[in-house]
């Protein structure tokens, strides 16, 4: 094992991590509890110098939470990480990861139960005179959320 990697002292604060973990595992496969660990969470894996973390569900096993820990872009917190996570016990309806994992999200809007692709964000943006399936009170209400350093005034 690389010293640079992991000191002796921190494999036990890693077990130290792992065992709180999976006493709070449960609770945090509600997403709404994650805040409620959330600081606790962080000052844990702050001793590790694993600061950056994410929890969520799985985009292809969307029954099945991750814990993924940030590289920060830096290959030498990815070996820190990949050390934490290699130690990691095997818990039910938990993955681990290295990295944060790669996001398979729709490019969408959703407004009131519609769904708008990002090319109608631009036309709304715009206020393109082209023809819309989006009403102009939808619009000037999408157009209020956002700014448009073009235009400002209603549609």
């Amino acid at each position: 094992m690389n010293d640079a990697v992991s000191a002796p002292n921190e494999e036990h604060s890693i077990a130290d991590f792992w065992k709180w973990f999976g006493e709070v595992a449960p609770a945090l496969l509600q997403i709404g509890l994650v805040g409620a660990y959330g600081h606790e969470l962080s000052a844990r894996l702050a001793k590790l110098n694993a600061e950056q973390w994410e929890i969520g569900p799985l985009d292809n096993r969307p029954k099945e939470m991750f814990f993924a820990l940030s590289t920060q872009g830096d290959r030498d917190q990815y070996e820190r990480n990949k050390n934490i996570i290699d130690q990691a016990p095997p818990i039910a309806g938990w993955t681990f990861l290295a990295a944060k994992p790669p996001k398979l999200w729709e490019r969408r809007f959703i407004w009131q139960g519609s769904a708008y692709p990002p090319r109608m964000l631009l036309h709304v943006g715009s206020r393109s005179s082209g023809s819309s399936s989006m009403s102009k009170a939808t619009a000037n209400a999408l157009r209020s959320c956002f700014s448009f350093a073009n235009d400002s005034a209603p549609i």
